[in-house]
């Protein structure tokens, strides 16, 4: 006997996890018909399929370009909406637009769902560093700048952890503006400076100092309509480049400034 999720995990390149929720919602199908076990016959392998059409991807690259060089390649993600794709069954992500129409471009970062900014893809360049600013609006009142240097602990899928224990990345976080929401708690602007990010290094390290990012709710306890992180600017610096160094700004970063407004 084999069990349909693994089947589903490589069949359709799903988490356990997903198909799992396939299962559950009637859309694993054996002839046909939803399964009703979650273990087959070896002989009825070929015969599982979900009944889940990918969506239609429509879009303007337009609305994603912001630069490109033969080596570099900026663009802009809106928020609510993933860099990479996680699913076959996902709607419109970074990596289809790069992939359609930017070919031989990798990306070499990502942000989060709820965030939005500059991502950068490159190609055909082996050598190069990245320096990247971030905008957030974070939970109580940042008098001056912080410098961290703990090294994260990424292991864990859903949640990262903050180690008592010194790295080699250093992240700056700058005061910009102090205010109070409608709701009368104080919450700070800030600049975050950093040469390299591990996955949620900004948003575990304010959480970490007493301050989570407004709309964080896996870090923080302030709700929001999202999460207010923003990457308002990207420079890559390589040897190989003909300028040594390329820079791009997101469109967007006056307007995130303007969150509370």
């Amino acid at each position: 006997m084999i069990d349909i999720v693994d089947i589903l995990i490589k069949k359709y390149d799903l988490s356990g996890r997903q198909a799992k929720k396939l299962i559950k919602k009637g859309c694993v199908l054996l002839n046909d018909k939803p399964v009703s076990s979650r273990y087959i016959e070896k002989s009825g392998t070929d015969k599982i399929t979900v009944n889940l059409k990918r969506p239609e991807i429509r879009y303007d690259t337009h609305d994603f370009f912001i630069k490109q060089t033969p080596h570099v390649l900026f663009l802009y993600k809106p928020p609510f909406m993933h860099t990479e794709r996680i699913t076959p069954f996902d709607p419109l992500t970074l990596q289809d637009i790069v992939q359609n129409e930017f070919p031989g471009y990798k990306l070499i970062s990502r942000l989060d769902f709820e965030t939005d900014g500059v991502v950068a893809a490159i190609r055909d360049l082996p050598e190069y560093s990245t320096q990247k600013q971030y905008l957030a609006f974070i939970c109580g009142k940042l008098r001056e700048n912080i410098k961290l240097s703990p090294e994260i602990d990424a292991s864990h899928r859903k949640k990262v952890k903050v180690l008592n224990r010194q790295g080699n990345n250093i992240t700056v976080l700058s005061p910009i503006k102090h205010f109070k929401d409608s709701s009368g708690d104080e919450v700070s602007l800030i600049g975050v400076s950093l040469n390299y990010a591990a996955r949620h290094q900004i948003r575990a390290l304010c959480a970490h100092i007493g301050m989570p990012i407004v709309g964080d709710t896996l870090y923080g306890f302030k709700d929001y309509k999202r999460m207010l992180l923003h990457c308002k600017y990207t420079k890559i610096v390589s040897p190989l480049l003909n300028e040594k160094e390329i820079q791009a700004l997101s469109p967007n970063w006056q307007s995130f400034v303007k969150s509370f407004d």
